[in-house]
């Protein structure tokens, strides 16, 4: 009988994940549903609220991290920003925050689950995915319309997949903004508000849509079939042809290079965070 091998824990969900979001007293921290699968200790899915009882009449946001297991910087970025910055947002926003959509993958380094599934390939097709199933069930159950959503991902320098290579994936940052409307769109201003020293991808297509100066627009930019499926986490929130815009009109998914160091990758992230915010509610 061929023997399993023991599966390779890269990180610890419990030191980087479940430790400091449950040292957050200002924040109301909730496990949405116990991740579980053959071989591995479960895991709680966190969903984070702020503040504790929600402003009547302010604007709710949802961010996420850690769709993909092996793209962490999200997952730090949203604890840093719950941690550091969101009472900074006190008078202006509540949100809702899921730091680690893919627990298992998060551990093991893998972009899917431990069960081999891409999370973010499984929205909208009333899966069986126990993550993905949480939060759908969630989404439906509380009926919030958001502001805007952001999910924070990562471009893997091995990637490859999906008739894709490791030649297609960029070296720089880039985003996804999808917004119907031209007029409310903030996608340039986000690539503006970063440092010279924080690269944007110039090419004129990212995995065959058209990249302008680092922004991915959609509608009109969507031609990778996975995405017209809106299958994903953002197509879900804020369909670009299947789903109804019924949890938002306006979302992001942004990415930032794991050939960069961690901090800089953080502090990408956490820049296009605070300026949505500035831009979107603060000036509104």
């Amino acid at each position: 009988m061929k023997q399993e091998q023991p599966r390779v824990f890269r990180r610890s969900f419990m030191r980087d994940v479940q430790d400091p979001l449950l040292k957050m007293d200002h924040c109301h921290v909730q496990p949405l549903a116990e991740v579980s699968y053959p071989g591995i200790s479960s895991r709680p899915l966190f969903l984070v609220q702020y503040p504790r009882t929600f402003h009547p009449g302010k604007p709710t946001i949802l961010l996420s991290g850690g769709v993909h297991g092996d793209e962490p910087a999200g997952v730090y970025t949203v604890i840093d920003w719950l941690r550091n910055r969101i009472q900074e947002q006190d008078t202006v926003c509540n949100a809702y925050v899921f730091p680690c959509v893919n627990p298992s993958g998060f551990e093991l380094d893998t972009r899917f689950a431990a069960n081999g599934v891409d999370l973010n390939r499984s929205f909208n097709k009333e899966t069986e995915q126990q993550e993905v199933q949480a939060i759908e069930q969630w989404l439906r159950a509380t009926g919030v319309r958001f502001a805007f959503t952001m999910d924070c991902h990562e471009v893997p320098a091995d990637a490859s997949g999906e008739g894709f290579t490791e030649k297609d994936n960029p070296h720089a940052c880039f985003l996804f903004e999808t917004m119907a409307d031209v007029r409310h769109r903030i996608g340039p201003q986000l690539i503006a508000a970063l440092p010279n020293d924080m690269e944007v991808c110039q090419w004129p297509e990212v995995y065959t849509e058209k990249n302008t100066g680092g922004v991915v627009a959609y509608p009109e930019a969507c031609a990778h079939p996975p995405y017209a499926e809106d299958a994903t986490f953002e197509g879900y929130m804020n369909g670009v042809n299947k789903t109804p815009k019924q949890y938002t009109d306006h979302s992001f998914t942004t990415e930032t290079p794991t050939v960069w160091e961690m901090e800089k990758r953080i502090r990408t992230q956490t820049i296009w965070i605070q300026t949505a915010i500035e831009l979107l509610l603060k000036r509104r």
